[in-house]
Order: C-alpha cells, then structure tokens, then sequence
C-alpha cells in the first residue's frame, strides 16, 4: 500500500497474512465494513515484484485453474477452426463458428453477472466448468467416432460459450477477493499473463496434435483440463462477503437494473467498457481468420497455424508480463491505453497482407503484446474502480464487449469469401485504429487514467492471506 493508506489502519502488530476489517467510505453502498489485506505483505519466495500476486495461496489455485481452463480453450479454437475448415472449405463456416462461441457472451453475460453477485462464486465457477468438460467429451467422441457434422461443431460451440459467459465474469470477480488491494494491478496483469501463456502452449500443442492423430485429442485434453480447472476451483478459499442490503432481497431483474444504473452514473466505467469494445468488435475476429491465413496465403497447413498462434500468445505473454513488472509504479497509463488499441489496428492490418511466414509471426506477436498491455491496464483500472457489491455485474457487462465479437467474425468472414482474408482483416483493423483515435479525441478524459491506488474507491474484500 501506499504510505498513507497504511497510516490509516493504525498502529497494528503485524500478522503475516491476516485480514482486518476497516468503515470504507465513498464506494457507493455506504459505509459497509469491508475486509482488507494487512499493509504488511508477506515475504515469499514470490517476492514482491514481477509474481508478487501468487504470494496468495487462494489466488494462486484460482490462477491454476484460469491457466487449465485457457490452455483448453485455445486447443478448442484451433481444432474447431481447422475441423470446420475440413468439414466445409469454406471461410463463411469459419466466421459462423466464431459467431457462435461469441454469441453466448452478449445474451448471457448479463444474467451471468447478477448470479455472480447473488450466489457463491466459487460453486457457479466449479458448475460451469464441469459442464464445459462434458461438452467438449462430446464433440471429443463425435470426432473420434466419424459422426461430426457442421452443425454439431456450431451446437456445441454455442453451449461452449455459454458456459464461458459463467466461468469469466465470476472468475474475474474472485480476483479481487483473493488479494489485498496493493497487489491488484500486479494480480490482473498476472490473471492476464497467464491467459495469454496458454496462447503460446495451446495453438502450439493443438496444431502439432492436429497434424500428427487429428482434431479429437485436442477436444479430450479440453475435457481433462476442465476437470483439473475444477478440482482447483474446489480448493479455493473464498473470504466471506459483505453485500450490500439488496443483494439477495431484491430480484435478479432489479439486480442488474442497478447494475446498469452504477454503470451509469459512473463516466470512468463507461468509457472504459466503450474503449473496450471497438478493438474487440473490428480487429480481434482476425484470429478466426487464421486458418485460412496459414492455408490460403501462407501456405503452411496446420502447422504453420500452430506457429502463428504461438507467435501470437508469446507476444501477448510480453506485453502482460511487462504491465505485471511495472505494476502500480505507472502513475498514469491513459495515453499508452489508446496508444497501444491503436496500433493494435494497424498491426493487424500489416499481417493480413504479409506474404512471409517470419514476417507475419512477428506482426502477430508484435499486434498481440499491444492488445495485452491495451486490455491489461484497461481491466486493472475498471476493477479498482468499482464496488464489490456491483463486481460481477459489472465485469459481466464489460466481458459482454467480447459477446460483441460475433457482430464483426460474421462481416469478416463474408468479406473474406468476397474480397479475401487479407482485404477482410484490413478493413477491420483500420477501421479499429480509426474509431480509437476518434473516441480518444472526443474523450480526453481518457487520456489522463491513473493506476494509483489512492486515485480510487477502495471497493475490494481480500483473502484469508498468503501462504
């Protein structure tokens, strides 16, 4: 903490790892006790820089569980990407598949974040997982068996996505629990960090499986890490909450009515969930393009598609760790957010036109460090600025900007089956870095965000402490 944040918890014995209680004023549901980390951290071998978050035993296991979960994903991605491919040859399928893993995360991100902020977030992450490890066992068996078919593959992409609509607002909204609040920027880069690691082992792993047996084992080995994410998930240990008066009281409809209402009322929130959207909706469905990228343009099958993605998550593992290493030492981060949406655009735009395998792994790994340290600060300060009480509703409606995604693969892929993949990703990336600049200009308050603790609300319950 910083020092005048410590002074106010007065002259205390220190005790490694406790919790103390503290009146908070000013987070919107009152003067609520809220639980907070001791100012005294304790020494691990973690120590107190670039990994000083996974100190925390609870955030630790939470961590583990994200990374299992990711890891999965991303094999899925590559595997539901090449099998459509397969299935169809067809771009078109390609940008639908994207369309319905995405779709679940704006219809259902919303009702996700009110059950977030009115059960226990540890049960709903544990459920959801183990449903998504059921439905990857299926597509793993209609796979094996001969049995898939082009619809099977957009069913379950559905119902895969959907039960990610639970597992990232609700796992984001733990984060904060788990911490004490001086390590919140160090704990998201690190969350992020460890989403993005997975990109560099996932692709890599998925291709090289895809060449070697096929698409099914990587659908089994979703299903295995699942299971694992959620014997994980089981061993956290979730502090007590305290909610607000309404939490339960009031209905799940007035619960997310004052949900948007904070949202509102709040200008830094809705900036940053609007800056959020742009690079998501017109850049980021470039990845859905890929394999026709590495097929088409590059020539390099499957394999090549697994270097790609690898390129891809190694550049976004930098970037996440370099925001982990820096932590709340930046004192304002405004410029370098739009700055780095910015460049992301143009980055993408630069790959879909590279005619070089060398040259587009490292456009793709320069375009994906931009975004991670774009959407690292950009989640940091939103998670410091609000109320626990309003988490998970909030964090639902800001990971609802990547439910917005389906509204760009769908144009994407048509604009490919027309045009080309290269002309299609340009369009979209330039389009990205343009309508940035635009809302950076006509919001300057954006420009001028601060990580710094004291600038925010103290609006975070903490964990049990480290061990």
């Amino acid at each position: 903490m910083t020092k005048g944040l410590s002074g106010s918890f007065g002259r205390r014995r220190r005790k490694r790892g406790n919790a103390h209680v503290q009146p908070i004023t000013g987070i919107g549901a009152g003067s609520t006790p809220v639980p907070m980390m001791s100012a005294d951290l304790p020494a691990t071998r973690f120590g107190q820089g670039m990994f000083a978050a996974l100190a925390f035993r609870d955030y630790r296991l939470l961590w583990n569980s994200n990374v299992m979960t990711q890891t999965g994903q991303w094999m899925q991605q590559v595997a539901t990407g090449w099998l459509m491919l397969e299935l169809t040859d067809s771009p078109t399928w390609l940008g639908l598949v994207g369309f319905a893993r995405g779709l679940p995360m704006l219809l259902m991100s919303l009702p996700a974040g009110v059950l977030a902020d009115r059960v226990d977030r540890r049960k709903l992450l544990v459920s959801a997982q183990i449903i998504a490890a059921a439905l990857a066992t299926i597509l793993a068996v209609l796979v094996a068996t001969g049995l898939v078919r082009p619809w099977h593959v957009l069913v379950l992409s559905f119902l895969s996505g959907s039960t990610m609509s639970f597992i990232f607002p609700t796992r984001q909204a733990l984060v904060s629990t788990l911490v004490p609040r001086e390590r919140m920027a160090n704990a998201v880069a690190l969350n992020s960090a460890g989403q993005n690691s997975t990109r560099i082992f996932g692709p890599s792993l998925a291709g090289a499986l895809i060449s070697a047996v096929g698409t099914a084992i990587c659908f089994a080995i979703q299903a295995v890490g699942l299971i694992g994410a959620a014997i994980m998930s089981i061993r956290i240990r979730v502090p007590e909450r305290i909610d607000g008066p309404n939490r339960v009281k009031a209905s799940a409809r007035q619960n997310l009515l004052e949900g948007l209402r904070y949202i509102a009322i709040n200008p830094r929130l809705k900036g940053l969930i609007g800056l959020a959207a742009i690079p998501t909706i017109l850049a980021m469905p470039y990845m859905q393009m890929m394999p026709v990228i590495a097929r088409d343009e590059l020539g390099t099958g499957s394999a090549g598609l697994g270097l790609l993605m690898t390129a891809s998550g190694v550049g976004a593992l930098s970037g996440s760790l370099a925001v982990a290493a820096l932590g709340n030492r930046m004192r304002t981060f405004g410029n370098l957010q739009i700055i780095t949406a910015a460049l992301f655009g143009v980055m993408v735009s630069l790959f879909a036109f590279s005619p070089w395998m060398a040259l587009s792994m490292l456009l793709v790994s320069f375009a994906s460090g931009v975004s991670a340290v774009y959407m690292s600060l950009n989640n940091t300060v939103l998670q410091m600025s609000v109320s626990d009480e309003f988490r998970g509703r909030v964090l639902s409606v800001y990971l609802m900007t990547w439910g917005l995604m389906p509204f760009g693969t769908l144009p994407m892929g048509a604009l490919a089956e027309a045009f080309g993949a290269p002309v299609a990703i340009a369009a979209g990336g330039l389009t990205s870095t343009a309508l940035v600049i635009i809302i950076a200009m006509r919001l300057p308050s954006l420009r001028h965000m601060s990580t710094v603790i004291d600038d925010f609300p103290a609006a975070t319950a903490t964990s049990k402490g480290a061990s």
